[in-house]
């Protein structure tokens, strides 16, 4: 597979996460399907960590 399919993959998983979360937009209004890979995962792992803690 060709690495930019891997990132799209994976960006995709992590939207579809974040959607099951709740989380649906960036807080200025943004569409996730916009941001990038990283930008997604960071949004992903703050959301996780948030949950962790219990802080929805």
């Amino acid at each position: 597979m060709r690495l930019m399919q891997l990132v799209e993959e994976e960006k995709k998983t992590l939207i579809h996460r974040l959607i099951n979360m709740g989380y649906t937009r960036t807080p200025d209004g943004k569409d996730l399907q916009k941001l990038t890979l990283t930008e997604v995962n960071a949004i992903y792992q703050n959301q996780k960590r948030r949950e962790e803690l219990g802080i929805c």
